[in-house]
């Protein structure tokens, strides 16, 4: 099977690939805004950031194949964050924030992979 039809493609693409921009950016500036403050906030935004990375994402992408080298890619992504932020004079390296992130991807991966349904393509429909 290919890729999921959707008439909007490029603009989903597009979202999809502003987010990982985003993510790199939140990461990476000095001072992110501080979004939990309670106790393990700071790791609960690391989980949902890259659940809703993956999840979009496999939005887009019925293949295993595809969504696998997705997975892979972004968990790879959030270890190469943690090494970037390991380079500036604000930001510090956390192998839990890396746990995190791989854990939301996995998360996503999972949920998206057994189940089948398509949130995109009912949002087209609905939309027209």
């Amino acid at each position: 099977m290919d890729n999921i039809e959707l008439k909007y493609r490029t603009v989903w693409l597009s979202l999809g690939w502003l987010l990982v921009i985003t993510i790199f950016y939140l990461s990476l500036i000095p001072y992110p805004p501080e979004i939990a403050t309670f106790e393990y906030g700071d790791k609960l935004k690391h989980f949902i950031g890259y659940f809703c990375l993956m999840a979009w994402f496999s939005q887009l992408y019925r293949p295993a194949i595809t969504r696998v080298v997705y997975m892979f890619g972004f968990i790879v992504m959030g270890i190469l964050i943690e090494y970037l932020q390991s380079l500036t004079q604000s930001r510090t390296y956390e192998v839990y924030d890396m746990l995190a992130n791989g854990l939301g991807v996995l998360g996503a991966f999972t949920v998206f992979t057994l189940y089948r349904g398509n949130l995109l393509q009912r949002l087209e429909q609905r939309l027209g």
